[in-house]
Protein backbone atom coordinates (compact mmCIF):
# COMPACT_ATOMS: atom_id res chain seq x y z
CA UNK A 1 0.00 0.00 0.00
CA UNK A 2 1.33 3.13 -1.23
CA UNK A 3 1.65 6.34 1.51
CA UNK A 4 -1.00 8.27 -0.24
CA UNK A 5 -3.44 4.80 -0.12
CA UNK A 6 -2.19 4.18 3.64
CA UNK A 7 -3.61 7.50 4.20
CA UNK A 8 -6.67 7.43 3.24
CA UNK A 9 -7.74 3.90 4.52
CA UNK A 10 -6.52 5.59 7.64
CA UNK A 11 -8.72 8.40 7.93
CA UNK A 12 -11.36 6.80 6.36
CA UNK A 13 -11.20 3.67 9.24
CA UNK A 14 -10.87 6.61 11.44
CA UNK A 15 -14.39 7.55 10.22
CA UNK A 16 -15.96 4.31 10.31
CA UNK A 17 -14.51 3.38 14.07
CA UNK A 18 -15.85 6.51 15.06
CA UNK A 19 -19.37 5.82 13.20
CA UNK A 20 -19.18 2.50 14.42
CA UNK A 21 -18.90 2.87 18.00
CA UNK A 22 -22.03 4.86 18.48
CA UNK A 23 -24.04 2.84 16.54
CA UNK A 24 -25.79 0.65 19.15
CA UNK A 25 -25.90 3.89 20.72
CA UNK A 26 -28.19 5.07 17.99
CA UNK A 27 -30.18 1.71 17.43
CA UNK A 28 -31.02 2.18 20.71
CA UNK A 29 -33.00 5.51 20.14
CA UNK A 30 -34.55 4.30 16.71
CA UNK A 31 -35.87 1.43 18.95
CA UNK A 32 -37.69 3.64 21.42
CA UNK A 33 -38.68 6.18 18.58
CA UNK A 34 -40.17 2.83 16.59
CA UNK A 35 -41.99 1.69 20.37
CA UNK A 36 -43.09 5.06 20.88
CA UNK A 37 -44.82 5.32 17.54
CA UNK A 38 -46.32 1.61 17.68
CA UNK A 39 -47.76 2.57 20.88
CA UNK A 40 -49.05 6.10 19.81
CA UNK A 41 -50.71 4.00 16.86
CA UNK A 42 -52.29 1.30 19.42
CA UNK A 43 -53.93 3.78 21.33
CA UNK A 44 -55.45 5.93 18.43
CA UNK A 45 -58.70 6.44 19.08
CA UNK A 46 -61.70 8.21 17.05
CA UNK A 47 -66.31 8.51 18.15
CA UNK A 48 -66.98 8.02 14.82
CA UNK A 49 -65.09 4.22 14.07
CA UNK A 50 -66.60 1.38 15.23
CA UNK A 51 -64.71 -1.45 17.27
CA UNK A 52 -63.98 -3.03 14.72
CA UNK A 53 -63.31 -0.34 12.34
CA UNK A 54 -60.89 1.46 15.30
CA UNK A 55 -59.13 -2.26 15.56
CA UNK A 56 -58.56 -2.21 11.87
CA UNK A 57 -57.38 1.25 11.77
CA UNK A 58 -55.21 0.88 14.61
CA UNK A 59 -53.23 -2.09 12.88
CA UNK A 60 -53.30 0.27 9.85
CA UNK A 61 -51.50 3.26 11.54
CA UNK A 62 -48.61 0.33 13.13
CA UNK A 63 -47.81 -1.07 9.72
CA UNK A 64 -47.72 2.45 8.69
CA UNK A 65 -44.90 3.12 11.47
CA UNK A 66 -43.01 0.00 10.77
CA UNK A 67 -42.95 0.69 7.11
CA UNK A 68 -41.49 4.55 8.18
CA UNK A 69 -38.61 3.25 10.38
CA UNK A 70 -38.09 -0.06 8.58
CA UNK A 71 -35.50 1.96 5.97
CA UNK A 72 -33.71 3.24 8.95
CA UNK A 73 -32.85 -0.01 10.43
CA UNK A 74 -32.09 -0.88 7.38
CA UNK A 75 -29.64 1.96 6.63
CA UNK A 76 -28.11 1.32 9.76
CA UNK A 77 -27.33 -2.22 9.46
CA UNK A 78 -25.62 -1.49 6.02
CA UNK A 79 -23.79 0.79 7.96
CA UNK A 80 -22.10 -1.19 10.62
CA UNK A 81 -21.38 -3.70 8.10
CA UNK A 82 -19.11 -1.30 5.98
CA UNK A 83 -17.71 0.39 8.54
CA UNK A 84 -16.79 -2.74 10.15
CA UNK A 85 -15.66 -4.06 6.91
CA UNK A 86 -13.57 -0.82 5.96
CA UNK A 87 -11.68 -0.90 9.72
CA UNK A 88 -11.15 -4.96 8.50
CA UNK A 89 -9.61 -4.37 5.58
CA UNK A 90 -6.88 -1.60 7.19
CA UNK A 91 -5.62 -3.98 9.91
CA UNK A 92 -5.75 -6.99 7.33
CA UNK A 93 -3.09 -5.12 5.43
CA UNK A 94 -1.47 -3.74 8.28
CA UNK A 95 -0.91 -6.75 10.42
CA UNK A 96 2.20 -8.39 10.11
CA UNK A 97 1.99 -12.02 8.17
CA UNK A 98 4.22 -14.89 6.56
CA UNK A 99 5.66 -13.01 3.37
CA UNK A 100 5.53 -14.95 0.30
CA UNK A 101 9.38 -15.53 -0.59
CA UNK A 102 11.62 -18.69 0.48
CA UNK A 103 13.54 -16.04 2.89
CA UNK A 104 11.21 -14.89 4.96
CA UNK A 105 9.72 -18.69 5.38
CA UNK A 106 12.99 -19.86 6.04
CA UNK A 107 12.93 -17.25 9.02
CA UNK A 108 9.55 -18.28 10.34
CA UNK A 109 10.52 -21.72 10.20
CA UNK A 110 13.43 -20.89 12.44
CA UNK A 111 10.95 -18.80 14.72
CA UNK A 112 8.69 -21.90 15.06
CA UNK A 113 11.52 -24.17 15.86
CA UNK A 114 12.79 -22.13 18.65
CA UNK A 115 9.18 -21.97 19.88
CA UNK A 116 8.37 -25.72 19.36
CA UNK A 117 11.76 -26.13 21.20
CA UNK A 118 10.41 -24.34 24.24
CA UNK A 119 6.98 -25.87 23.86
CA UNK A 120 8.29 -29.22 24.15
CA UNK A 121 10.71 -28.04 27.45
CA UNK A 122 7.15 -27.68 29.20
CA UNK A 123 6.67 -23.51 28.76
CA UNK A 124 3.02 -23.00 27.98
CA UNK A 125 1.68 -21.41 24.70
CA UNK A 126 0.40 -18.40 26.11
CA UNK A 127 3.68 -17.49 27.90
CA UNK A 128 5.61 -17.73 24.89
CA UNK A 129 2.59 -15.70 23.20
CA UNK A 130 2.88 -13.18 25.85
CA UNK A 131 6.97 -12.88 25.93
CA UNK A 132 7.02 -12.97 21.65
CA UNK A 133 8.58 -10.63 19.26
CA UNK A 134 6.98 -9.62 16.22
CA UNK A 135 8.59 -12.22 14.00
CA UNK A 136 8.12 -15.03 16.57
CA UNK A 137 3.95 -13.79 16.79
CA UNK A 138 3.79 -14.82 13.29
CA UNK A 139 5.14 -18.37 13.69
CA UNK A 140 3.18 -19.01 15.81
CA UNK A 141 0.44 -17.70 14.08
CA UNK A 142 1.03 -19.85 11.25
CA UNK A 143 1.90 -23.16 13.05
CA UNK A 144 0.80 -23.26 16.17
CA UNK A 145 -2.96 -23.81 15.83
CA UNK A 146 -1.47 -27.07 14.21
CA UNK A 147 0.67 -27.67 17.05
CA UNK A 148 -2.51 -27.40 19.58
CA UNK A 149 -4.27 -29.77 17.53
CA UNK A 150 -1.38 -32.51 17.43
CA UNK A 151 -1.46 -31.80 21.22
CA UNK A 152 -4.93 -32.28 21.43
CA UNK A 153 -5.06 -35.82 19.12
CA UNK A 154 -1.89 -37.00 21.68
CA UNK A 155 -3.67 -35.58 24.92
CA UNK A 156 -6.99 -37.81 24.41
CA UNK A 157 -7.30 -41.37 25.50
CA UNK A 158 -7.66 -44.13 23.01
CA UNK A 159 -11.07 -45.51 22.16
CA UNK A 160 -11.38 -47.98 19.77
CA UNK A 161 -9.22 -47.58 16.33
CA UNK A 162 -7.68 -44.09 15.93
CA UNK A 163 -9.61 -43.23 12.88
CA UNK A 164 -12.74 -44.12 15.25
CA UNK A 165 -11.50 -41.12 17.46
CA UNK A 166 -13.78 -37.73 17.71
CA UNK A 167 -11.65 -34.76 16.07
CA UNK A 168 -10.77 -32.70 18.67
CA UNK A 169 -11.51 -29.17 18.92
CA UNK A 170 -8.79 -26.33 19.50
CA UNK A 171 -9.82 -22.95 20.03
CA UNK A 172 -7.89 -21.30 17.49
CA UNK A 173 -9.44 -17.86 17.21
CA UNK A 174 -8.48 -17.57 21.22
CA UNK A 175 -4.63 -18.07 20.13
CA UNK A 176 -5.17 -15.16 17.15
CA UNK A 177 -7.31 -13.19 19.49
CA UNK A 178 -3.91 -13.53 22.72
CA UNK A 179 -1.48 -12.90 19.18
CA UNK A 180 -3.57 -9.86 18.59
CA UNK A 181 -3.17 -8.54 22.33
CA UNK A 182 0.51 -9.10 22.35
CA UNK A 183 0.91 -7.10 18.51
CA UNK A 184 -0.74 -4.26 20.57
CA UNK A 185 1.97 -4.21 22.69
CA UNK A 186 4.80 -4.42 20.10
CA UNK A 187 4.26 -4.06 16.50
CA UNK A 188 4.85 -0.95 15.11
CA UNK A 189 2.18 2.46 15.70
CA UNK A 190 0.15 1.93 12.36
CA UNK A 191 -0.36 -1.88 13.23
CA UNK A 192 -1.37 -1.07 17.03
CA UNK A 193 -3.58 1.96 15.91
CA UNK A 194 -4.86 -0.51 13.03
CA UNK A 195 -5.89 -3.74 15.30
CA UNK A 196 -7.11 -1.44 18.08
CA UNK A 197 -9.22 -0.29 15.98
CA UNK A 198 -10.19 -3.82 15.15
CA UNK A 199 -11.19 -4.87 18.33
CA UNK A 200 -13.41 -1.37 18.75
CA UNK A 201 -15.30 -2.77 16.05
CA UNK A 202 -15.67 -6.48 16.90
CA UNK A 203 -17.51 -5.67 20.02
CA UNK A 204 -19.14 -2.43 18.66
CA UNK A 205 -20.54 -5.17 15.68
CA UNK A 206 -20.86 -8.17 18.99
CA UNK A 207 -22.87 -5.68 20.80
CA UNK A 208 -25.27 -3.84 18.25
CA UNK A 209 -25.81 -7.75 16.02
CA UNK A 210 -28.55 -8.64 18.78
CA UNK A 211 -30.23 -5.85 19.29
CA UNK A 212 -30.57 -5.13 15.71
CA UNK A 213 -32.40 -8.71 15.25
CA UNK A 214 -34.50 -7.26 18.12
CA UNK A 215 -35.55 -4.01 16.65
CA UNK A 216 -36.14 -6.45 13.42
CA UNK A 217 -38.78 -8.46 14.90
CA UNK A 218 -40.14 -5.79 16.21
CA UNK A 219 -40.55 -4.00 12.67
CA UNK A 220 -41.41 -7.42 10.99
CA UNK A 221 -43.45 -8.50 13.93
CA UNK A 222 -42.51 -11.96 13.18
CA UNK A 223 -40.74 -14.97 15.20
CA UNK A 224 -40.79 -15.20 18.68
CA UNK A 225 -40.83 -12.20 20.36
CA UNK A 226 -37.88 -11.17 22.32
CA UNK A 227 -37.93 -8.67 25.18
CA UNK A 228 -35.41 -5.71 25.68
CA UNK A 229 -33.57 -7.53 28.47
CA UNK A 230 -33.28 -10.54 26.29
CA UNK A 231 -31.76 -8.28 23.37
CA UNK A 232 -29.43 -6.82 26.25
CA UNK A 233 -27.93 -9.70 27.68
CA UNK A 234 -27.18 -10.98 23.93
CA UNK A 235 -25.65 -7.66 23.01
CA UNK A 236 -23.28 -8.03 26.40
CA UNK A 237 -22.66 -11.56 26.04
CA UNK A 238 -21.69 -10.70 22.61
CA UNK A 239 -19.05 -7.73 23.21
CA UNK A 240 -17.49 -10.17 26.03
CA UNK A 241 -17.15 -13.02 23.00
CA UNK A 242 -15.48 -10.33 20.34
CA UNK A 243 -12.57 -10.85 22.44
CA UNK A 244 -10.65 -13.73 23.89
CA UNK A 245 -8.13 -13.68 26.73
CA UNK A 246 -4.95 -14.72 26.53
CA UNK A 247 -5.52 -16.88 29.54
CA UNK A 248 -8.19 -18.84 26.71
CA UNK A 249 -5.09 -19.72 25.01
CA UNK A 250 -4.56 -23.90 25.46
CA UNK A 251 -1.35 -25.11 25.76
CA UNK A 252 -2.82 -28.59 24.37
CA UNK A 253 -6.15 -28.04 22.98
CA UNK A 254 -7.71 -27.61 25.74
CA UNK A 255 -8.36 -23.77 27.52
CA UNK A 256 -5.88 -23.16 30.23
Amino acid sequence: MSGADSYYARRDAEKARDRISGARSRLSELRKALQAAIGEARSFTHPDYTPEGLGRRRQELVEQARARFRPQLEQLQAQVSNDADTIGRLAKSTRPALADDPVALQRALIRWDQVRGMLEAGKPLRSVVAEADVDTLVAVGEWGPSWLEAQAYADRPAAGSPMMRETPKVDGEALQSAITARLLEVADADTRWALSAQQVADQAVGGFTPMAEHVGRLLDASGPPSSGLEAALAAHYGEQAATASLDAVGDGGEAA
